[in-house]
């Protein structure tokens, strides 16, 4: 009888990957899923579930912000989760979507995205340096603005000299410009993973048309859960819809299924 690789408790994580790889995926994806939960319940799953060492919960909170992740390692690896948008919160995000730029990284990047990542960078980096060592590889992962402030410490990351393995996201949104495209996939398009599953629309905004472009490598779930490598089943599926992606938010916001974390995980579990 096949393991039911949804399960929490499965997991076969292969650090030294070097290309794409279906069991990083899931378990990424996983803890981009654990990085909602509460800090306490993170902590028991990433050391007795997951054989981790270190933990150590991320957090900055204010009127304004409330931005979370973790870092957890062994000696094989780090892992750095972020947790995304909560879906009962997803109507006033895509409501009061900030979409002004802000320039870094050689380019033009989401001002409120880069806000975030710079409110808890140095808590971040303190953790790295305190768990990191030589054998470990390093991971960046999220969900939704999750993933998005995921890409965005990635390209922290290369500015201040962290080696990173690899970074999966799962359902984010554009995160910067052509130009802070163009420099990213230069520099790690490679080594970041973008999954995108049918029917997600998240994945569409902030829109061209706001001087926004995606970066890193695309990776699309179709409707059957068939992995795909390439854009061109993403734009069949929108070229089927025929309507505006203004109109597929409206229909969206109610039904976030294609976007949850769960949905990821099942299809990714079937590959």
């Amino acid at each position: 009888m096949s393991q039911n690789k949804t399960t929490l408790e499965y997991h076969n994580f292969q650090p030294n990957a070097q290309g794409f790889s279906d069991e990083n995926a899931l378990f990424l994806a996983k803890h981009a899923r654990l990085a909602y939960e509460q800090p306490k319940l993170k902590e028991y799953v990433c050391k007795e579930l997951w054989g981790m060492n270190d933990f150590r919960f991320i957090e900055y909170s204010s009127d304004e912000d409330d931005i979370q992740a973790y870092v957890t390692a062994n000696q094989e690896m780090l892992i750095l989760a972020f947790r995304g948008t909560e879906p009962n919160k997803m109507q006033d995000w895509v409501n009061n979507m900030d979409t002004q730029l802000t320039e870094r990284f050689r380019g033009n990047v989401h001002r409120g995205f880069m806000r975030s990542v710079d409110l808890v960078w140095q808590q971040i980096a303190a953790a790295i340096q305190d768990f990191h060592h030589p054998s470990q590889k390093i991971f960046f992962c999220g969900h939704s603005q999750g993933g998005a402030l995921a890409t965005l410490a990635a390209a922290q990351a290369i500015e201040v000299g962290i080696s990173l393995q690899q970074v999966y996201t799962f359902g984010q949104p554009r995160v910067g410009d052509l130009l802070f495209a163009s420099f990213f996939n230069r520099n790690f398009k490679a080594q970041l993973f973008r999954i995108v599953n049918y029917g997600d629309i998240i994945t569409r905004v902030p829109t061209r048309k706001s001087e926004y472009s995606h970066c890193g490598t695309f990776v699309f779930l179709d409707k059957e859960g068939i992995r795909h490598m390439d854009s061109a089943h993403w734009k069949n599926f929108w070229d089927d819809l025929g309507v505006s992606i203004w109109d597929l938010l409206d229909m969206a916001i109610a039904d976030v299924a294609e976007h949850q974390t769960s949905a990821y995980i099942e299809k990714l579990a079937m590959l």
